[in-house]
Protein backbone atom coordinates (compact mmCIF):
# COMPACT_ATOMS: atom_id res chain seq x y z
CA UNK A 1 0.00 0.00 0.00
CA UNK A 2 1.47 3.34 -1.29
CA UNK A 3 -0.51 6.71 0.54
CA UNK A 4 -2.30 8.28 -2.10
CA UNK A 5 -2.44 11.95 -3.59
CA UNK A 6 1.29 13.00 -4.62
CA UNK A 7 3.23 11.01 -1.55
CA UNK A 8 6.61 10.47 -1.61
CA UNK A 9 7.19 8.21 1.15
CA UNK A 10 4.73 5.62 3.58
CA UNK A 11 6.06 4.40 6.79
CA UNK A 12 3.79 1.75 8.78
CA UNK A 13 4.33 1.36 12.43
CA UNK A 14 1.16 0.23 14.19
CA UNK A 15 -1.93 -1.54 13.51
CA UNK A 16 -4.67 -3.17 14.60
CA UNK A 17 -8.10 -4.75 13.83
CA UNK A 18 -11.24 -3.06 14.69
CA UNK A 19 -14.22 -4.65 16.10
CA UNK A 20 -15.47 -5.47 12.50
CA UNK A 21 -12.47 -7.27 11.57
CA UNK A 22 -11.12 -4.10 9.31
CA UNK A 23 -7.49 -3.62 9.76
CA UNK A 24 -6.31 -0.21 10.50
CA UNK A 25 -2.62 0.72 9.89
CA UNK A 26 -0.72 4.42 10.68
CA UNK A 27 2.26 6.00 10.57
CA UNK A 28 3.42 8.58 8.51
CA UNK A 29 3.15 9.87 4.89
CA UNK A 30 5.60 12.45 3.44
CA UNK A 31 3.69 15.49 1.03
CA UNK A 32 7.03 17.86 1.20
CA UNK A 33 7.58 16.88 5.48
CA UNK A 34 5.74 13.51 7.04
CA UNK A 35 2.55 13.72 8.50
CA UNK A 36 0.29 11.89 10.45
CA UNK A 37 -1.03 9.15 8.56
CA UNK A 38 -3.84 6.36 8.77
CA UNK A 39 -5.67 3.70 6.29
CA UNK A 40 -8.43 1.61 6.89
CA UNK A 41 -8.89 -2.26 4.92
CA UNK A 42 -11.96 -3.35 4.56
CA UNK A 43 -12.94 -7.26 5.44
CA UNK A 44 -12.37 -9.38 4.42
CA UNK A 45 -11.11 -8.28 0.52
CA UNK A 46 -8.37 -5.82 2.46
CA UNK A 47 -9.47 -2.91 0.02
CA UNK A 48 -9.14 0.91 1.35
CA UNK A 49 -12.71 1.25 3.03
CA UNK A 50 -13.93 4.15 1.68
CA UNK A 51 -16.20 5.19 4.64
CA UNK A 52 -13.67 5.79 6.28
CA UNK A 53 -12.42 9.23 5.71
CA UNK A 54 -14.18 9.09 2.03
CA UNK A 55 -11.32 7.26 0.79
CA UNK A 56 -9.73 4.58 3.09
CA UNK A 57 -7.03 7.35 3.86
CA UNK A 58 -6.57 10.33 6.30
CA UNK A 59 -3.30 12.45 7.36
CA UNK A 60 -2.74 15.24 9.05
CA UNK A 61 -0.07 17.87 8.52
CA UNK A 62 0.13 19.59 12.13
CA UNK A 63 1.91 23.30 11.17
CA UNK A 64 5.47 23.82 11.46
CA UNK A 65 7.25 20.22 11.68
CA UNK A 66 6.93 17.04 10.55
CA UNK A 67 5.34 14.06 12.57
CA UNK A 68 4.44 10.30 12.81
CA UNK A 69 2.09 7.92 14.60
CA UNK A 70 3.82 5.39 16.80
CA UNK A 71 0.40 3.65 18.51
CA UNK A 72 -3.14 3.16 18.33
CA UNK A 73 -5.65 2.20 20.46
CA UNK A 74 -9.93 1.75 19.95
CA UNK A 75 -12.23 1.88 22.44
CA UNK A 76 -15.95 0.13 22.15
CA UNK A 77 -17.76 2.62 20.27
CA UNK A 78 -14.85 2.44 17.62
CA UNK A 79 -13.31 6.14 17.75
CA UNK A 80 -9.48 5.84 17.34
CA UNK A 81 -6.63 7.15 19.60
CA UNK A 82 -3.33 7.80 17.59
CA UNK A 83 -0.22 8.82 19.69
CA UNK A 84 3.80 10.12 18.03
CA UNK A 85 5.46 12.54 18.17
CA UNK A 86 6.29 16.14 15.97
CA UNK A 87 9.81 17.35 15.47
CA UNK A 88 9.65 21.52 14.20
CA UNK A 89 13.13 21.19 13.34
CA UNK A 90 14.41 22.15 16.92
CA UNK A 91 12.48 19.79 19.11
CA UNK A 92 10.18 16.85 19.08
CA UNK A 93 7.07 16.74 21.16
CA UNK A 94 4.14 14.25 22.38
CA UNK A 95 1.63 14.11 19.64
CA UNK A 96 -2.30 12.73 20.62
CA UNK A 97 -5.12 12.66 18.33
CA UNK A 98 -8.72 11.65 18.44
CA UNK A 99 -10.27 9.69 15.39
CA UNK A 100 -14.33 9.17 15.17
CA UNK A 101 -15.56 5.96 13.65
CA UNK A 102 -16.03 7.85 10.04
CA UNK A 103 -12.00 8.71 10.10
CA UNK A 104 -12.48 12.73 10.58
CA UNK A 105 -11.08 14.43 14.07
CA UNK A 106 -13.16 14.46 17.24
CA UNK A 107 -13.30 18.06 17.43
CA UNK A 108 -14.56 17.79 21.13
CA UNK A 109 -10.99 16.48 22.47
CA UNK A 110 -8.58 19.58 22.67
CA UNK A 111 -10.96 21.84 20.29
CA UNK A 112 -9.70 20.70 17.31
CA UNK A 113 -9.21 16.56 17.63
CA UNK A 114 -5.26 17.08 18.61
CA UNK A 115 -2.84 18.69 21.26
CA UNK A 116 1.25 18.26 21.43
CA UNK A 117 3.33 17.91 24.55
CA UNK A 118 5.92 18.68 26.19
CA UNK A 119 5.91 17.12 30.18
CA UNK A 120 9.40 18.08 31.52
CA UNK A 121 8.83 21.88 29.39
CA UNK A 122 12.81 21.40 28.37
CA UNK A 123 12.03 21.26 24.66
CA UNK A 124 13.99 18.42 23.91
CA UNK A 125 12.72 15.02 22.74
CA UNK A 126 9.13 13.73 24.18
CA UNK A 127 7.05 11.49 21.90
CA UNK A 128 4.36 8.77 22.78
CA UNK A 129 4.87 5.08 22.58
CA UNK A 130 1.69 3.77 23.78
CA UNK A 131 -1.69 4.70 24.25
CA UNK A 132 -4.84 3.41 25.17
CA UNK A 133 -8.40 3.96 26.49
CA UNK A 134 -9.39 3.58 29.96
CA UNK A 135 -12.79 2.66 31.03
CA UNK A 136 -14.39 5.73 30.54
CA UNK A 137 -12.37 6.17 27.02
CA UNK A 138 -10.25 8.69 28.44
CA UNK A 139 -7.29 8.36 26.36
CA UNK A 140 -3.84 7.27 27.91
CA UNK A 141 -0.63 8.17 26.58
CA UNK A 142 2.58 7.32 27.64
CA UNK A 143 6.45 7.65 26.71
CA UNK A 144 9.40 9.38 27.54
CA UNK A 145 10.62 12.87 28.07
CA UNK A 146 13.87 14.17 27.56
CA UNK A 147 16.33 17.04 30.25
CA UNK A 148 19.25 17.99 31.00
CA UNK A 149 22.15 18.88 29.32
CA UNK A 150 21.08 18.19 25.50
CA UNK A 151 18.53 15.72 26.61
CA UNK A 152 21.09 13.13 28.55
CA UNK A 153 18.82 12.78 31.26
CA UNK A 154 15.02 10.77 30.60
CA UNK A 155 12.06 9.91 32.42
CA UNK A 156 9.22 7.77 32.00
CA UNK A 157 5.93 9.82 31.46
CA UNK A 158 2.45 8.57 31.30
CA UNK A 159 -0.38 11.25 30.65
CA UNK A 160 -4.34 11.06 30.86
CA UNK A 161 -6.30 13.52 28.88
CA UNK A 162 -10.44 14.55 29.98
CA UNK A 163 -12.82 13.70 27.10
CA UNK A 164 -12.39 17.41 26.21
CA UNK A 165 -8.65 16.47 25.72
CA UNK A 166 -7.33 18.74 28.84
CA UNK A 167 -4.79 16.57 31.31
CA UNK A 168 -7.07 15.14 33.94
CA UNK A 169 -6.39 16.35 37.43
CA UNK A 170 -7.79 13.08 38.64
CA UNK A 171 -4.76 11.24 37.56
CA UNK A 172 -1.78 11.41 39.72
CA UNK A 173 -3.10 14.98 41.13
CA UNK A 174 -2.26 16.86 37.60
CA UNK A 175 -2.91 14.19 34.80
CA UNK A 176 1.10 13.16 34.64
CA UNK A 177 2.87 10.43 36.22
CA UNK A 178 6.57 10.53 35.60
CA UNK A 179 8.84 7.53 36.63
CA UNK A 180 12.61 7.66 37.08
CA UNK A 181 14.83 5.07 38.32
CA UNK A 182 17.79 7.17 37.84
CA UNK A 183 20.55 4.23 38.55
CA UNK A 184 23.26 5.82 37.54
CA UNK A 185 23.68 9.06 39.65
CA UNK A 186 23.74 12.53 37.98
CA UNK A 187 25.26 12.30 34.84
CA UNK A 188 23.63 9.03 33.73
CA UNK A 189 19.55 8.96 34.28
CA UNK A 190 18.56 8.44 30.38
CA UNK A 191 15.26 5.89 31.43
CA UNK A 192 13.15 5.42 27.96
CA UNK A 193 10.07 4.11 27.83
CA UNK A 194 8.93 1.06 24.88
CA UNK A 195 5.99 -0.56 25.94
CA UNK A 196 2.53 0.17 27.69
CA UNK A 197 -0.49 -2.40 28.30
CA UNK A 198 -3.68 -1.78 30.04
CA UNK A 199 -4.50 -4.22 32.54
CA UNK A 200 -8.69 -4.62 31.04
CA UNK A 201 -9.74 -6.24 34.36
CA UNK A 202 -8.25 -3.68 36.82
CA UNK A 203 -7.34 -0.89 34.86
CA UNK A 204 -3.80 -0.84 35.80
CA UNK A 205 -1.02 0.12 33.30
CA UNK A 206 1.70 -2.35 32.74
CA UNK A 207 5.37 0.03 31.56
CA UNK A 208 8.29 -1.62 30.49
CA UNK A 209 11.13 -0.23 28.73
CA UNK A 210 15.10 0.52 30.17
CA UNK A 211 16.86 2.23 32.93
CA UNK A 212 20.46 3.31 32.40
CA UNK A 213 23.15 2.79 35.25
CA UNK A 214 26.31 3.79 35.76
CA UNK A 215 27.64 0.96 33.80
CA UNK A 216 24.78 -0.60 31.21
CA UNK A 217 21.37 -0.63 30.37
CA UNK A 218 18.96 -2.51 32.57
CA UNK A 219 15.34 -4.06 31.68
CA UNK A 220 12.83 -1.80 33.36
CA UNK A 221 9.11 -2.38 34.25
CA UNK A 222 6.72 -0.65 36.48
CA UNK A 223 2.86 -0.76 36.97
CA UNK A 224 0.47 1.55 37.99
CA UNK A 225 -3.41 1.82 39.80
CA UNK A 226 -5.46 3.19 37.52
CA UNK A 227 -5.68 7.08 39.35
CA UNK A 228 -1.79 6.76 38.16
CA UNK A 229 0.20 6.56 41.78
CA UNK A 230 2.73 3.97 41.02
CA UNK A 231 1.50 0.64 42.63
CA UNK A 232 3.31 -0.58 45.69
CA UNK A 233 2.34 -4.14 45.36
CA UNK A 234 4.27 -5.06 42.34
CA UNK A 235 7.95 -4.78 43.84
CA UNK A 236 7.16 -2.52 46.96
CA UNK A 237 7.81 0.57 45.08
CA UNK A 238 6.26 -0.33 42.07
CA UNK A 239 9.20 -0.51 39.38
CA UNK A 240 12.10 -3.44 39.04
CA UNK A 241 14.60 -3.49 37.29
CA UNK A 242 17.14 -6.10 35.96
CA UNK A 243 20.86 -6.36 34.32
CA UNK A 244 20.91 -9.48 33.20
CA UNK A 245 24.36 -9.69 33.39
CA UNK A 246 25.11 -6.31 32.27
CA UNK A 247 25.18 -4.93 28.58
CA UNK A 248 22.84 -2.92 26.87
CA UNK A 249 19.25 -4.40 27.70
CA UNK A 250 15.57 -2.77 27.18
CA UNK A 251 11.81 -4.12 26.99
CA UNK A 252 10.22 -3.26 24.18
CA UNK A 253 6.74 -4.92 24.48
CA UNK A 254 4.89 -5.79 27.54
CA UNK A 255 0.96 -7.46 27.94
CA UNK A 256 -1.46 -8.61 30.25
CA UNK A 257 -2.77 -12.48 30.50
CA UNK A 258 -5.83 -13.88 31.20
Amino acid sequence: FFPPGGATRGSAYTAAFDRFGRLIVAGSARYGSDRLAVARFSFPDCTLDTSFDSDGFWALDIPGGLEAVHSLAIDPLGRIALGGYQNDGTDTDMVVALLNLSGGLLTSFSGDGWLTLDPSGAEIDDRVIGVAFDASSKVIAAGSTAYGTNGSNGDWVVARFTLAGELDPTFDGDGLTRIAFDLGGSPARNDMLFGLARDPNTGELLLCGSAQSATDTELAIARLSPNGALDTTFSLDGKVHHALGGGQNRLTGIGVDG
